[in-house]
This record gives C-alpha cells, sequence and structure tokens, in this order.
C-alpha cells in the first residue's frame, strides 16, 4: 500500500471506528482536505493522524488472513522482522520463557511465537502530534464549531497515564484561540475519547472481530477507489 492509499486506509477506518463506538453521524461528512472530514452544514471537522512509528507494522497486520499456511509462513516471517517484530519456533520459546503452554496468540501460525516491536510507551509522540495539528488548526484549517483529532497510536497506556494525558492535551491548547473539543486515540483495539470541554475521558474496549471487520472495509473502500 503506497503512501497516499495508506492515508485513505486509516481516514476511512478512522470514520468507521467513530461510527460504530461512538455513534457519530457520518453521512454528512465529506471528504476533503484540512480537516480530512467535513460536516459543513453541523460545522464538524475531524483530522485524521498517526504516529509514524509503528503504523507500517499494525497496518499490514490488520490486513493478514489468519492462519498462514506453511507454504506461505517464511515469506511471512520475513516481513514480520522487516517491520520491527521478532519470529520464534515455538519450541525454543517453551525453552526461552520455560513454560510448556506459550502459543502464539495472534493466530498466525502455531509453529512460532509473534512479538511486536517495541515502542516506548508514553504520550510523547502523540502530544508531538497534537502540537503540530493545533497549530495548523489555528492558521489554515477551515474553521468549524466542532473541532475533532482522531489518532493512531500503538502504545500501551495505563489507567494514571491516560489520566495525566488528559491534563497534558489541555496544556497543549491552553494558549491556542482555538482547539480540538475532542481528542480520540486509537491504541489497536482500544479507543481514548478525551472531551476537553467536560475535562473527562473514557476508555471503550473494541471488539477485536469487529475491528478486524472494519479495517478490512477500509481496505475495501480504498482498492475499489483505484
Amino acid at each position: 500500500m503506497n503512501h497516499d492509499d495508506e492515508k485513505k486506509y486509516f481516514e476511512l477506518f478512522a470514520l468507521k471506528i467513530l461510527k460504530e463506538y461512538q455513534n457519530v453521524n457520518i453521512d454528512k461528512l465529506i471528504h476533503d482536505e484540512k480537516p480530512d472530514w467535513q460536516d459543513i452544514s453541523n460545522s464538524i471537522g475531524i483530522e485524521i493522524t498517526r504516529n509514524s512509528i509503528g503504523t507500517q507494522f499494525w497496518s499490514e497486520l490488520e490486513k493478514v488472513k489468519k492462519p498462514i499456511p506453511d507454504k506461505n509462513i517464511e515469506k511471512f516471517n520475513n516481513r514480520f522482522r522487516k517491520n520491527g517484530g521478532s519470529v520464534i519456533p515455538i519450541e525454543q520459546a517453551r525453552i526461552i520463557f520455560n513454560d510448556k503452554e506459550v502459543k502464539d496468540s495472534f493466530g498466525f501460525n502455531d509453529k512460532y511465537l509473534y512479538i511486536i516491536p517495541s515502542y516506548n510507551d508514553d504520550f510523547s509522540e502523540i502530544n508531538k502530534s497534537i502540537t503540530e495539528k493545533v497549530k495548523k488548526l489555528n492558521s489554515i484549517y477551515k474553521e468549524m464549531q466542532d473541532n475533532r483529532l482522531f489518532i493512531f497510536s500503538p502504545i500501551y497506556a495505563t489507567e494514571k497515564m491516560i489520566e495525566n494525558e488528559l491534563q497534558n492535551i489541555i496544556k497543549i491548547q491552553s494558549e491556542k484561540k482555538r482547539k480540538f473539543n475532542i481528542v480520540y486515540v486509537c491504541l489497536l483495539h482500544e479507543l481514548i475519547v478525551f472531551n476537553i470541554k467536560e475535562n473527562s475521558y473514557k476508555c471503550i474496549q473494541m471488539d477485536k472481530d469487529v475491528f478486524n471487520k472494519l479495517s478490512e472495509e477500509a481496505n475495501k473502500e480504498v482498492i475499489s477507489q483505484k
């Protein structure tokens, strides 16, 4: 998937997640730039972005059909490693972890254990994205009354980290005239909704099967538009 197609995929995927888990009415949203989605009649603008770290890894994984047959497994394993992950034969993994019950939780192939890349589990990259986007919101984005930002990120976050992040977002925007009133952060199968106006947040656990279905739908739509 080239850069333009990947951008379209994430923009469509985000919209589908918001419809499914936030009951966002997407019927009047049109695809544009600055911001990516616009509902002119209701003055809503939604910008979609993703941290560059890890997006290649996750975007490829979402489209893998499981299980992977043995005849294709070496090719997949090479790509998994290239994108930063680790692949360990299952017998070796059981010795390393001293656990005879170790098995692959992804369901790719039961002969291997797949370990995702390690990233800094903090909001630093997310906050860089927010800082960049809020500057653009105040300079080049179309003026809307309801401004929202949706960020895809591969990090793992604790409840305390999420609680602190709400205050970080408020601080980042504090001196700006125009602000994002809602910031959505998608951490794989968890959607965090930061409501800046209400000074609150909530964490939504997304069903993996539904999440994968929405991802596949977005991917098919990108392909059909070519």
